[in-house]
């Protein structure tokens, strides 16, 4: 690879980084509480009719949204809200926009599928309706962090989309000096550090699913669980 090429190859695998870095940071932070919300949702479903609609409504946007499409309508009113900027902060605020229902979807579904039992252990000792909307199982937390690795791996893919609409990152690499300059070299490059982004963000949520599985915390609980009733 000529020095040139390597040089905006470097270069772009930063803004990559930047971009899925930044982006899943701020999903994080409005995922978990979102998704949180979701769960109190379906509580709330089954509780009481006005609520439960709303919960109801919200999760049927979320999941029915097509991503390509937000993320192209996502981008260009990223850029008018930051003053016409083509610059990072507008490929970061349009993926915040797309990776955090992604993540409050999964999250609320590994909040759904371990939350049976202790919401159920709750009940029984009388804990009050606001903790019961609320309350997150330890259970869950290992399907949280597979969730996070499984949001990264995606946002590296759809970094590569906002970047080459905002000419950043490696997407816009393949595409400008790959593709439109008959590079094969080059879009190969880029497919591949796309590639191993998305694997190592996969496999730091799994590392971290596994560590959390194996915590004396959730093993007693689950234990306790799986125990048979008197």
């Amino acid at each position: 690879m000529p020095p040139t090429i390597l040089d905006l190859f470097i270069a772009a695998f930063g803004q990559s980084l930047l971009m899925v870095g930044a982006a899943g940071l701020l999903a994080a932070l409005l995922g978990l509480p979102l998704g949180l919300l979701l769960y109190a949702g379906d509580r709330a479903l089954s509780n009481g009719p006005p609520s439960g609609r709303v919960f109801a409504a919200v999760r049927a946007a979320l999941r029915s949204g097509p991503v390509v499409m937000a993320l192209a309508i996502a981008v260009p009113l990223a850029q008018h809200a930051l003053g016409g900027s083509a610059g990072p902060g507008a490929a970061i605020a349009s993926l915040t926009v797309i990776a955090a229902p992604f993540l409050a979807l999964r999250v609320q579904r590994a909040l759904n599928a371990a939350g049976h039992c202790e919401m159920e252990t709750a009940r029984r000792q009388g804990a009050a309706k606001q903790r019961l909307f609320f309350a997150a199982p330890p259970q869950a937390f290992p399907a949280i962090a597979r969730a996070l690795g499984l949001m990264l791996a995606a946002l590296v893919g759809y970094s590569s989309i906002a970047g080459a609409l905002l000419g950043l990152g490696l997407g816009d690499l393949a595409l400008r000096q790959g593709y439109q300059q008959f590079q094969p070299m080059v879009m190969l490059s880029a497919a591949v550090a796309l590639v191993a982004l998305a694997e190592t963000a996969q496999a730091m949520g799994n590392l971290l699913a596994a560590r959390l599985q194996k915590g004396p915390g959730i093993a007693r609980r689950s234990a306790a669980h799986r125990l048979p009733p008197r």
